[in-house]
């Protein structure tokens, strides 16, 4: 008679690549009960039937799924931070690091494939599970299209094997999946509220012709019409900042800050008056400078002050008048790396992709596409 095996401590690991990417999977291994502790404690509810939205604490927004009796998965957004503050969080909670296993490299198989029986690879199910959760309408051919690029890349046997560049071009088009956040920053009374207005078609913002009618930051999801189409993003519009601002104009310009900070792109909108706000010094994400209020100036007026701008791109808007705003849907798109993409370079949209790919894994990457070695 074998002896019962020891009783060890609820593990987990990191399942997604290290580089930052729209959603990050962490796997939670552990009993039943283990992992109802853990979650209790984590996310304020147990394992769900299969998956359900929560709170990781104050870290970050995701979804849990349920993967079988014993596994479950946690899916923060794909920052580098996130995922280091959730997986501390869990060393915090008793959970220990553990190792990768095969059974890993594929991981979430179960799920995609349980709701897709009629796909033809694990792909094509993944394929189907990310294209009902993908924000943005440009998503849908891209995503439709991969099982059939995967298979010409896999067959490419003597063709050179583009990892890094597929790797590059996925968390870019990632952002088709989990929509990135594009903040708009300015002076008082450039417009931006009712430019945020224009571009979510409802009035989300209060508008009027006062310094600091903006209170506080005002968020939505938005579709801009960029190069590869229509692509969802969170749009959030901040109060206009003044010098000699009051208490509460100070006070919601710093509950705006965080904001600015974890923004994916700025928008700095100004006016030939007042002109633009300055960036921030040697920061790398795209901002954008958007001359507000172009309708009431002449042509020459307008292109004079384009060409004080303080950033590369730079475009003149009318935001009363609708002028401008296909221009500025397509630099945001370009902006976020959202342009004209390669047609033949596949996606590595899913866990399991980046996985194989980070890996170089052929003979994995070769079954997952439902391709014969």
């Amino acid at each position: 008679m074998s002896e019962p095996a020891s009783r060890s401590a609820p593990s987990y690991h990191v399942a997604t690549a290290p580089s930052p990417g729209a959603i990050g999977i962490i796997q939670l291994r552990g009993s039943r009960e283990e992992l109802n502790q853990v979650l209790r404690r984590l996310v304020g509810s147990s394992v769900p039937v299969t998956a359900g939205r929560v709170r990781f604490g104050d870290i970050d927004d995701g979804v849990v799924v349920a993967v079988d009796e014993q596994t479950c998965q946690l899916m923060p957004h794909g920052g580098v931070r996130v995922m280091q503050r959730l997986a501390k969080q869990l060393q915090d909670l008793g959970v220990e690091a553990g190792a990768v296993t095969e059974r890993d490299r594929d991981p979430i198989p179960e799920l995609a494939q349980s709701l897709f029986p009629e796909a033809a690879s694990p792909l094509e199910a993944d394929m189907l599970l990310c294209l009902a959760q993908a924000a943005s309408p440009a998503a849908a051919d891209l995503l439709i299209d991969q099982p059939r690029l995967w298979r010409e890349a896999l067959a490419e046997v003597d063709g050179p094997w583009q990892s890094q560049r597929i790797r590059e071009r996925s968390c870019q088009l990632d952002r088709l999946i989990r929509p990135p956040t594009v903040v708009l920053v300015g002076a008082a009374n450039v417009g931006k509220s009712t430019l945020s207005n224009e571009i979510l078609g409802r009035s989300a913002s209060l508008t009027a012709d006062l310094p600091g009618t903006t209170r506080d930051w005002v968020g939505s999801l938005a579709q801009v019409r960029t190069p590869l189409g229509l692509v969802a993003v969170h749009w959030i519009d901040t109060p206009g900042y003044r010098t000699r601002a009051s208490e509460s104009e100070a006070a919601a310009w710093d509950l705006a800050r965080p904001l600015i900070r974890q923004a994916d792109a700025l928008v700095l909108v100004g006016d030939c008056e007042q002109g633009w706000l300055d960036p921030v010094p040697a920061d790398p994400r795209p901002h954008i400078a958007v001359l507000n209020k172009c309708d009431l100036k002449t042509a020459p007026q307008v292109e004079a002050v384009l060409r004080q701008s303080p950033v590369d791109t730079a475009v003149a808007v009318s935001a009363t008048c609708g002028q401008g705003l296909e221009q500025l849907g397509a630099a945001i798109g370009i902006a976020l790396g959202l342009g004209e993409i390669d047609p033949h370079l596949p996606w590595a949209f899913s866990a399991a992709l980046r996985v194989l790919v980070e890996t170089d894994d052929r003979v994995g990457l070769a079954a997952y596409v439902g391709v014969a070695t």
